[in-house]
């Protein structure tokens, strides 16, 4: 509930961009500056339409359930992982992988633990959970179910992500974006 509660409030605001993160969130080193290059890319490849309720979809442009689409949606943006899942196009094993931006219609969420909201995808996630009556859900599932049956909203994956969920993460080192180097 507090995620759907969440999602009232940046309606209510009216915001541009949120970031939603739960209480266990492990941010990997120089997060501000990879979060910041994620919303600069975002923005200017169309994705992210910064300013509010008037950038929303109308319900009669409709995404298909196998859409990759990328201009023409209300974006939800995943950061974080607490599945060690990737985008199949993501070279997980290169250590010198350049992060990428993915869609993912029917599978939008690989976590709920850090993602970004506007107003309108917010707004969206709110109609269709009152459209689309699900029983209850972890708040992963619930939203996999109501992004897949929205006709506006569109999730996207940023690999490798910027946070993940503190109580899955044993060895630091295994994790990409936490490596040490070494000289």
């Amino acid at each position: 509930m507090k995620h759907i509660d969440i999602w009232h409030d940046i309606v209510a605001r009216n915001s541009s961009l949120s970031l939603i993160f739960e209480d266990d969130a492990v941010f990997v080193p120089n997060f501000r500056e990879k979060f910041d290059r994620t919303i600069y890319t975002a923005i200017h490849t169309g994705i992210l339409k910064i300013g509010g309720l008037v950038h929303c979809m109308n319900n009669q442009t409709r995404l298909s359930a196998n859409s990759n689409e990328w201009f023409e949606q209300d974006p939800m943006i995943s950061i974080g992982s607490c599945m060690q899942m990737h985008d199949g196009a993501f070279a997980k094993n290169r250590k010198d992988a350049p992060p990428i931006l993915s869609t993912h219609k029917k599978s939008a969420t690989r976590c709920m633990h850090a993602y970004l909201l506007t107003a309108c995808s917010a707004q969206a996630l709110i109609l269709q959970s009152a459209a689309k009556k699900t029983r209850f859900l972890e708040p992963d599932l619930f939203t996999n179910v109501q992004v897949a049956a929205s006709p506006t909203l569109q999730s996207f994956w940023l690999d490798p992500p910027i946070v993940y969920q503190g109580n899955q993460i044993h060895d630091f080192d295994g994790i990409p974006s936490f490596k040490q180097k070494t000289y």
